[in-house]
């Protein structure tokens, strides 16, 4: 028998045999008993401790270990690590972390301020906690499911039901003090993990976060049943676990999304076409005072376009504004929602207290007003985005065709779309010729032919079998259907897109653009004419040449827009266009001062997308930033920690393409 009790209102959990024989809440301090933990008084407890004897972990070992490396004052213990608090991050998530993160904080807590950390000591202390976290919740997942599988044995008759789940949640709800649909949730997600050994492992030693994992069951769960949705969920299990290191939950989502898509490309087209059809938008309840969510679900292409032209009305407002208008963006904004669809503001709340005969007592006056709306024309180039679609992808539409012909060089079309789509396009007739590979300038890199060849007979016989045509993708925002692909395609103009061969990353983007085809055969004939562009750049290339100006030019800005496609912060996931990031010189740009190193260049390979959060931290927050390459970035933490972060891949699974 052995009982895993931890303090403070957290839950205990009594196992006996193979089963669960108990489940409480305690509401005090207890104690933590297993073969690997120690004994009371190594959690902090210096009265019952053996006279005359220091145990690992006990308040004395941890007295003595930080007085054996005292802080100095220096600036550099900010980033220093002492081995005292190195041995609490080496110790495996489980019940022998907690207890030492405990009896840390216990001595911590009962000893003066010289015994205290510095900032990156208690950074890596709070990931250890987090790790602890994660460990908690794997055996949280693990009573659920036992709890569920004995509920069920109880009423057998509930196995078979639709509604098997209500039996184990009714018993959650009232205990976690959850919603039902919550508690349901939960024992889901429990049964869902008996399925996903590799990221169960993960969570129990602290690789994966509860988040991580409910972005993976929520990618598995619309996969098919069968074996070929087991291989399909074994595939994104094993990407979950290697990404969930180094990507936040939104950023590992959208990397499940894909390999889901190359794992069954069918049955993501299906379910895409599917979510499409159940569009929506609803009323509901806010965290925030007096206020109501309206949440609209809608096709990818249309949400984006959506939401560029409420964050570009707003800013272009609140730069009208300045110095008269006290409203945040973030107030603009709803105030440009509600003026885009009834066209003015609700009553102002000083009208309803006065016809109510009552004061706001000192309160924040309202500062709702109607914004000015752009025409609809103008509406119409404020929408505009940038659908990516890879170049075999387009040449090779027709499963007929030969899948080695094509271009070689990891070329992609860029389709800058106006408006709504309008129409379905046909599809390519099998008589159609292939497209010629591009002429190439005798300076142009050679990316592997042999390489591409073999990915393209790959991705052909994929899209064959799936029965679906390309994939969009829009930066920072996501996959599109193939049938909106398609309309897209018809619709739009092109532009000429190179990628890194290595890291997808672009390298390359046409000055100018094609219209769209005139016809749905001359797609092969258009695409040739769009790759006869020298993939090499020339001296006036916005990728290679220095700018003078502080402010980048509209060709140097857009590039590096499309190349970084969203904010390149450590876990931000911030769309590059629409207003959402600005454009930050990596080094200071003009000349140095003794308090700030400058002299950066205007020129790409200075130039990154940054969110205004992290802006700010990097300019007054104590941040460095270093970009070793275009499209490379590396932060540094004022504590000491580094975070590798790389501009988002034209399209995400272009890298697999290509390497």
């Amino acid at each position: 028998m052995s009982v895993v009790a931890f303090r403070e209102g957290l839950i205990t959990v009594l196992t006996c045999g193979d089963g669960v024989t108990g489940l409480s809440v305690v509401a005090s301090s207890v104690i933590v008993m297993t073969s690997s933990a120690p004994p009371r008084w190594a959690l902090g407890d210096p009265a019952e401790e053996p006279a005359g004897e220091v145990h690992r972990y006990s308040a004395a070992w941890w007295a003595r270990a930080l007085r054996d490396d005292p802080l100095t004052g220096s600036s550099v213990e900010s980033r220093r690590i002492r081995p005292a608090v190195a041995t609490v991050l080496d110790e495996p998530a489980g019940p022998s972390l907690i207890a030492a993160v405990d009896a840390l904080h216990a001595a911590l807590g009962a000893s003066s301020s010289e015994l205290d950390l510095t900032s990156r000591e208690w950074t890596e202390v709070t990931a250890a906690v987090e790790r602890a976290t994660c460990y908690l919740f794997s055996v949280k997942l693990e009573s659920v499911a036992r709890l569920d599988a004995a509920k069920l044995s109880e009423q057998p008759s509930r196995a078979l039901a639709r509604d098997s789940r209500r039996p184990a949640s009714d018993e959650l709800a009232p205990v976690l003090r959850v919603a039902g649909r919550t508690a349901t949730h939960l024992v889901g997600l429990a049964r869902q993990l008996a399925g996903l050994p590799a990221a169960e492992e993960a969570l129990t030693r602290g690789l994966m976060t509860p988040a991580q994992l409910e972005a993976l069951a929520d990618v598995c769960r619309r996969l098919p049943e069968g074996p070929a949705g087991d291989e399909a969920r074994s595939c994104v299990e094993a990407k979950a676990v290697e990404a969930a290191a180094t990507l936040s939950r939104a950023r590992l989502a959208d990397a499940l999304e894909e390999a889901a898509l190359a794992a069954d490309p069918g049955f993501a087209a299906r379910s895409m076409a599917a979510g499409i059809q159940e569009r929506d938008v609803f009323l509901r309840r806010s965290r925030r005072a007096g206020c109501r969510q309206v949440v609209a679900e809608l096709e990818a292409a249309d949400a984006a376009r959506v939401w560029q032209v409420i964050q570009q009305v707003a800013a272009s407002a609140q730069d009208e504004g300045a110095g008269s208008d006290q409203r945040t963006l973030a107030q603009v904004r709803a105030d440009v929602l509600v003026s885009l669809v009834v066209g003015d503001s609700s009553p102002m709340p000083e009208t309803i207290a006065a016809a109510l005969d009552e004061g706001l007592g000192g309160e924040a006056p309202d500062t709702r007003a109607p914004v000015h709306i752009p025409t609809p024309e103008e509406r119409a180039r404020l929408s505009e985005i940038h659908i990516v679609v890879l170049a075999d992808d387009l040449a090779d539409d027709d499963p007929d065709d030969d899948p080695d012909d094509g271009p070689d060089d990891g070329s992609l079309g860029d389709s800058g779309v106006e408006g709504p789509p309008s129409g379905r396009p046909r599809r390519r007739s099998p008589s159609t010729p292939p497209v010629p590979a591009p002429r190439r300038g005798s300076s142009g890199p050679r990316t592997g032919a042999g390489r591409l060849a073999a990915a393209r007979r790959d991705r052909s016989a994929r899209r064959a079998l799936a029965g679906h045509g390309p994939f969009g993708h829009v930066p920072g925002i996501g996959r599109l259907s193939p049938e909106v692909t398609r309309a897209a395609v018809r619709t739009a103009r092109w532009r000429r897109l190179v990628a890194d061969p290595g890291t997808g990353v672009l390298t390359h983007r046409s000055r100018w653009t094609l219209p769209p085809p005139p016809t749905a055969t001359a797609t092969p004939a258009h695409l040739a004419l769009l790759l006869e562009q020298v993939a090499a750049p020339d001296p006036s290339d916005p990728a290679t040449r220095i700018e003078v100006s502080y402010r980048p030019s509209t060709l140097l800005a857009a590039h590096v827009r499309a190349r970084d496609g969203g904010c390149i912060s450590p876990v931000c996931h911030h769309a590059a266009r629409g207003g959402a990031t600005q454009l930050d010189h990596t080094t200071a740009w003009g000349p140095s001062t003794p308090t700030r190193l400058r002299g950066g260049l205007t020129e790409a390979g200075n130039l990154g997308c940054v969110c205004q959060r992290w802006h700010t931290a990097k300019t007054h927050g104590g941040w460095d930033l270093d970009q070793p390459s275009p499209g490379s970035f590396v932060w540094t933490s004022p504590t000491g920690r580094v975070y590798q972060r790389r501009a988002t891949p034209l399209l995400p699974d272009l890298a697999d393409v290509l390497g």
